[in-house]
């Protein structure tokens, strides 16, 4: 069942999500159709976003849900303690793990598998990102 309230948890899944669950069976979840989604990537990847609370990135060949992201109205935690309105300054006490990548624009745990970017000016946590371990090289071969 869809529940904006879910944790998140790396490498598994939020919202009642399940990384490399099917198309079939994310809708199941949601209880209704996902619909077309947005093509990504000359349409290896599609996405679809939920409620203003989540959006799913699907592999269109492995029809497998590959990463989820959080949106603005998604209320889960993150190792119990970080969500999408942590202010940005806590977010390493709060996750010592957590590294800022320049060059991306996120902090990240390779510990802890997730990424945190943040939104200006409010410097909050906006966007907190899990995927599959093969997310990245499969996003890199789709493309």
């Amino acid at each position: 069942m869809y529940d904006i309230y879910a944790p998140i948890i790396p490498r598994v899944g939020m919202g009642g999500f399940l990384l490399n669950m099917s198309k079939q069976e994310a809708e199941k979840v949601l209880g209704y159709p996902l619909g077309d989604g947005e093509n990504m990537h000359n349409g290896a990847w599609k996405k679809y976003m939920i409620d203003d609370a989540l959006t799913l990135f699907f592999s269109v060949q492995q029809n497998k849900l590959k990463a989820i992201e959080t949106e603005k109205d998604y209320k889960g935690l993150v190792l119990g303690r970080i969500g999408t309105s942590t202010d940005e300054a806590d977010l390493l006490r709060l996750d010592p793990t957590l590294v800022y990548d320049e060059f991306e624009e996120v902090y990240e745990s390779k510990e802890h598998h997730y990424q945190i970017e943040t939104c200006l000016p409010e410097e909050k946590a906006r966007w907190i990102s899990i995927s599959t371990e093969d997310w990245s090289e499969s996003r890199m071969i789709d493309q």
